[in-house]
């Protein structure tokens, strides 16, 4: 398991040397004030701003697309597509069965379904 890109024996690596060059004594003191640093950083008004626009920009995009009109398509075009695929499973079931048809429904009586589903 890997906490920002520093695994297991990194951290272990960084905990020995950290040991032998601050001694038990000045670890501790070290990590206390690193410890308060971070605090500090993290409540601080800049940080939480750098969050806010982090979370901003990476909804962007989904923003954009909504705006945009652009999800709808999307959507639109993907259940074409699972359409299409499953015109072609179908087709093969059929050929695989030697023309005759499967015991599943037929493509068309799923497209009226889901159809159903969309106009409520």
């Amino acid at each position: 398991m890997e906490f920002l890109g520093v695994g297991p024996l990194e951290l272990l690596l960084i905990f020995v040397l950290a040991l032998i060059l601050l001694g038990p004594r000045d670890m501790v003191k070290t990590a206390r004030k690193a410890a308060e640093s971070i605090r500090k950083v993290t409540q601080s008004d800049f940080w939480k701003d750098a969050v806010d626009s982090s979370r901003e920009f990476r909804q962007l995009p989904t923003q954009i697309m909504k705006e945009t009109g652009l999800d709808a398509e999307l959507r639109k075009i993907n259940r074409d597509l699972n359409r299409s695929q499953d015109e072609v499973n179908w087709e093969k079931d059929v050929a695989k069965n030697g023309g005759n048809e499967p015991s599943i429904g037929q493509p068309e009586q799923k497209e009226e379904q889901e159809g159903e589903g969309e106009e409520k």
